[in-house]
Order: structure tokens, then sequence, then C-alpha cells
């Protein structure tokens, strides 16, 4: 049963996936979510308490998510040009085949070298009202997404930039021109547009905008550019 402790409680506490040590983190808008109420509730029990998880140990039981982790998986539309950031800053192979093997075996882990993290806590299938379904919990600024937003969207802001002062990542990527005006809010400063990258730099930590993974008319041309401005900025 999914209850208002469940909801709040991944509201307050829970960041995403991965390692919150390493050098690297990508931010989203939020995580998606297409399966059933049941997987919904699994989804809020795993991450009871918990700041970061596996993005696969700790989501075993959630099948609407397992599904990216078999030898037949796709790539996976959001993690695939995450996944080709990272291997580009790592100067690996970005071919399909092995964005397929570091999503299935590497990608959110726990010991990994990244996190990938949300911006707001819970998961939906999308930004239209049909698709708000957490009025039905009894919580009275989960009325709709508006509500949803303007009491929790500040408080994600604030922590965040503790979370950032706190561990000093090398590199922040921020996905989502959408969000450009929150990201900036998060980095503390403006920033310089290089291409279809924003970029700032505050103290060790260097912070990318950059357009969503699956935004429209972005070529693996655009994505190939976008990976290399922020390798090069962020080892310059």
């Amino acid at each position: 049963m999914i209850t208002q402790n469940l909801i709040e409680n991944r509201i307050h506490s829970f960041w995403g996936y991965g390692n919150l040590h390493s050098n690297t983190w990508f931010i989203g808008m939020e995580e998606g979510f297409h399966g059933s109420l049941e997987d919904l509730e699994d989804r809020l029990k795993q991450t009871m308490d918990k700041s970061v998880i596996d993005l696969q140990d700790d989501m075993r039981d959630v099948q609407d998510h397992m599904k990216w982790f078999s030898e037949t998986s796709h790539v996976q539309p959001t993690w695939g040009k995450l996944i080709f950031i990272l291997l580009s800053l790592s100067f690996k192979n970005t071919s399909n085949d092995q964005i397929k093997k570091y999503q299935r075996k590497e990608f959110g882990r726990l010991k990994s070298d990244h996190c990938s993290l949300e911006f707001m806590p819970l998961p939906c299938r999308s930004t239209s009202k049909a698709d708000w379904f957490y009025n039905k919990f009894g919580i009275d600024y989960l009325a709709n997404r508006k509500s949803y937003i303007e009491k929790v969207m500040p408080t994600r802001i604030i922590l965040f930039r503790k979370l950032i002062d706190e561990y000093n990542p090398k590199v922040v990527v921020m996905y989502s021109l959408s969000y450009k005006h929150e990201w900036q809010k998060i980095i503390g400063c403006e920033t310089e547009k290089i291409g279809d990258v924003y970029y700032a730099k505050q103290c060790k930590t260097n912070f990318f905008i950059i357009p969503h993974s699956t935004a429209h008319g972005k070529t693996n041309d655009d994505w190939t550019k976008i990976a290399e401005t922020i390798k090069r900025l962020a080892t310059q």
C-alpha cells in the first residue's frame, strides 16, 4: 500500500542512484515512470530513508525498471546519452554496443565513478496534467503538479546546493534546457553558452547545462560535440 509516509519520505530524503563520492554527477528533472501502482510502491519502499541507492541491486523487485538490464535490452533513451558522455570523459569507446554493455553492468551503481540524480523526487510518466496521479494519496500540496512544484522545488534547490558544496564533484551535468533557470539557481551564477552547452565553474566544480537526452532535433553529431565540449572544459 502506498502511504503518505512513503511518498513524503522520498520527497525529503531521496536524491537518486550511484556514488555521491564520485567526480561526475548527472542531474535530471525527474525520474520517468511507466509501471503499475504496485511498481511505484516497490520503488518507494526501496528508497525509504535512503539518499541514493544502486540502480540495479536495490531495484530488483521493480519489474518495469529491471527490463533495461538484460542481455537483449535496448539502450534506455535518457541514460544512453549520459553514458555516451561518461565514456567520452574516460576516453573510451562510445559505440552503441559499449553503451548497452555499460548500461547493463555499470550505470548508476553504488560503487561506480558517477551518480545519476533527480531534481524533483517523484517518478512520473510525463509533465502533462493527465499523467499526474499523486493527488490520490491525501497530501494537500500534491493536488496537482503546479502546487507540488511550488512547494517542493525551492527546498530541492537549496538541498542540491548544499549537497554539491558537501561533496565537491568535479563535473555536474544538468540535462533539460527547460529547467535552465532552476539549474542556474543551483549553480549560483550565470552561465556561458558554448555551442549547445551552458557552462560555469564554481570552486573546483565544472557545471554544464545541456539539452535533455531525448530532445528533438539533436543528431549524433550534436551529442558528440556536446560530449567533447564537456570533456575539454572539465579537463583543462
